[in-house]
């Protein structure tokens, strides 16, 4: 595989990724602001499927362009960008798999059994608000990393 389609899929990768975040937080916090469970409950099922329909692959596929592109044109001997990069990519992944995924299960529970969007859906939304956030920053300085290679 040649470097353009390796370079053309990681950003295929990129767009996956920060999209889904972006896209799902946009719909999440209108289907918060409606307040009406039954929207907001099937905003965060509409978030979960694409997490693993766009979420995860762009997370792979993020992960295996970049490493056979590091292994292959750098052989071993990565710059500093590059580690930068992969810190801020493994920053981005923990946020959303150890953060963003947990909460939004905590506030599909929290909507089982209630007939509005009480303080506690709205308490773990504050939080996924603020991670979700940093979601969609660290993929951008990442992408300014990778571009402008200022290490």
């Amino acid at each position: 595989m040649g470097y353009e389609t390796l370079i053309a899929l990681h950003l295929l990768g990129m767009v996956l990724f920060t999209g889904n975040a972006l896209v799902g937080g946009w719909w999440k916090s209108g289907a918060e602001r409606s307040g009406d469970r039954r929207v907001a409950e099937f905003a965060l099922a509409r978030q979960a499927s694409a997490d693993y329909l766009f979420g995860l692959p762009g997370l792979l596929l993020l992960l295996l362009t970049g490493e056979f592109l590091s292994a292959a044109y750098f052989k071993g001997d990565s710059p500093g960008w590059v580690h930068l990069g992969r810190g801020l990519f493994l920053a981005a992944g923990l946020v959303w798999l150890a953060g963003l995924v947990p909460l939004r299960r905590a506030q599909t529970a929290a909507l089982r059994g209630s007939q509005a969007l009480d303080g506690r859906f709205r308490s773990l939304g504050r939080y996924w608000n603020l991670l979700a956030a940093l979601l969609v920053v660290l993929p951008l300085a990442n992408l300014f990393v990778m571009v402008f290679k200022p290490v």
